[in-house]
């Protein structure tokens, strides 16, 4: 910077923490055509987070490919900037450039983008309407804003208010609610390269965390009132959630209690989901995110009275044959074999209020994310009374039988391990 006197980080004179490990022309090429614009910045997002920037960690390796990494928010099309800029309100998504909430500087908030209500071209907005910042200290509020900002794309109408046109050149300014640009807002493929399933927009989670669904993740509200049946049971681990309290029926939840928090991809699990330890690990039986806070040694084989044969794992299996070969479902984890709150669709396991005809012909509520994907007209019989005989109904009998999934008619929960009788709502 010896020619420089008027830059606005590092002169002849001073500095800053503006990139201090990063060389000026990493971004700043000095190829422009006149005095005023020759050191203008010429990196996009893609460019200058290849690499760590300050304490900002390197993001675009994060983005994988389908070589590298198995999860991807972005998936099947070549990541521009403008995927980047419409979830991050460092980017003017009217030109492309940066804003000016793009600071440089070491420390600063993330600034997620409200992409159902983003402010006007050229402006940054205010903070909890247009966008929120994220502390560096992710804080409880930090997570709870961080839920807001995922629902905002994952509800019912999609991104109404912003989202990357059909050619990727730039972004559409409100393409409405439930529009095709809105319900797949980055103009990717909506699969992946596991179970290869041809999604047609993005999950509506917002939908299934409603608090007055049947069965529900407390994500956006409590799920029950008091921890007297599951907790005093000891049929949770010893684990803080992200609130920073001990998981019990009382809990209430964020979105990355279960999926890997950097938002943009997993190198190794499937569904940018974390294990049981919280790692980016693909799962085994004996580690699904699941038994992150429900007790293996009762969620596992022994919640069919040690019968195996539903516990087919199936991660890293490609393609939906592969993945539902034998007992195994499209997901890979064993446990949405029963429980995937029948008739929500993808992702039941977020939660869901609907209702189905059991095996025995009558109307039944989805309560405890039932029926899975192995027993769609399952019948609740007994299920609030402690070692009542529960049977099962598969799908592959044609009317209500015993559980054809298990040797010998196995009934879950009874035997020597019977569930923790509970009503289904307290």
């Amino acid at each position: 910077n010896v020619c420089h006197t008027t830059t606005s980080h590092y002169t002849q004179t001073a500095g800053d923490s503006h990139n201090s490990t990063t060389n000026c022309t990493y971004c700043h090429k000095h190829n422009g055509t006149s005095g005023s614009t020759a050191f203008g910045a010429s990196g996009d997002c893609l460019s200058c987070h290849a690499t760590a920037q300050g304490a900002r960690r390197a993001i675009t390796p994060e983005l994988g490919s389908a070589t590298t990494y198995k999860s991807h928010h972005v998936t099947g099309v070549a990541i521009t900037k403008w995927q980047c800029i419409l979830c991050h309100a460092e980017g003017d998504w009217s030109t492309g450039g940066v804003s000016t909430l793009h600071t440089g500087t070491s420390g600063q908030p993330i600034y997620l983008r409200n992409v159902d209500t983003p402010a006007a071209a050229g402006t940054n907005g205010n903070a909890g309407t247009n966008y929120w910042a994220i502390s560096t200290s992710w804080t409880n509020t930090d997570y709870t804003n961080l839920d807001t900002f995922c629902m905002k794309c994952h509800d019912a109408g999609g991104a109404a208010g912003l989202a990357v046109n059909t050619t990727t050149t730039g972004l559409t300014l409100n393409p409405g609610a439930g529009s095709a640009q809105a319900l797949d807002p980055f103009n990717d493929t909506e699969t992946n390269g596991y179970d290869q399933v041809a999604r047609t927009r993005q999950t509506d989670v917002d939908t299934q965390f409603n608090s007055t669904n049947a069965s529900h993740h407390a994500v956006k509200g409590q799920r029950y009132t008091v921890s007297t049946y599951l907790f005093t049971a000891s049929k949770f681990n010893t684990f803080n959630t992200l609130n920073g309290t001990q998981v019990k029926d009382t809990s209430t939840l964020h979105c990355h209690d279960c999926h890997y928090r950097d938002g943009h991809g997993t190198a190794n699990s499937e569904y940018m989901l974390q294990n049981s330890t919280g790692a980016d690990t693909l799962w085994t039986t004996s580690t699904y995110g699941c038994v992150k806070c429900h007790i293996s040694s009762y969620y596992g084989t022994t919640h069919t009275n040690g019968n195996t044969k539903d516990f087919s794992t199936t991660a890293g299996s490609t393609g939906l044959t592969a993945r539902t070969t034998g007992n195994g479902n499209i997901t890979g984890i064993a446990c949405m074999n029963c429980h995937n709150v029948g008739a929500t669709g993808w992702a039941g396991i977020h939660g869901g209020g609907n209702t189905y005809v059991d095996g025995a012909g009558a109307t039944q509520t989805t309560y405890r994310f039932m029926p899975g994907m192995a027993n769609s007209k399952y019948e609740p019989a007994g299920w609030t009374t402690t070692g009542a005989v529960t049977t099962c109904y598969t799908n592959a009998n044609t009317s209500w039988t015993g559980c054809n999934q298990h040797s010998g008619g196995v009934n879950p929960g009874s035997g020597n391990n019977p569930r923790p009788a509970r009503p289904l709502q307290y």
